[in-house]
Parts: structure tokens; sequence; C-alpha cells
């Protein structure tokens, strides 16, 4: 996005950070549903989910 052309709370919105949070919570939420599918162990998607939210405690990703 071109600085001079964006506000900065659409610059936040559009940004590198938000779009790989966003691609995240989607991970997340897939594998939510494939452990309770049955897909995934449900004690390899407890440590999944606990390695998930210490990175969003953490700060999210920084790309």
């Amino acid at each position: 996005m071109i600085a001079r052309y964006s506000r900065p709370e659409m610059a936040r919105i559009w940004g590198d950070r938000n779009r790989y949070l966003i691609w995240l919570q989607v991970e997340t939420a897939a594998c939510a549903g494939m452990a309770k599918a049955g897909l995934i162990s449900q004690r390899d998607w407890r440590n999944l989910k606990k390695s998930l939210d210490k990175l969003l405690n953490d700060g999210g990703v920084d790309p």
C-alpha cells in the first residue's frame, strides 16, 4: 500500500501483520474443525492450541 494514498487506519487493515493474523485465525479454526472431526488427535490439538495462544499473546507473527 502506498503510504501517501492511505490513512494509518487503512494501512493497518491491509498491512502484512494484520494479513498474517487473519490467516492464523483461519488456520486455527480449520484445525479446530479437524480436531472435532477426529482428523487431528486431541493431544496434538491441545499442543498446537497452546503454541498458537503463546504466539498470539507474544504479539503474533512478525512479517
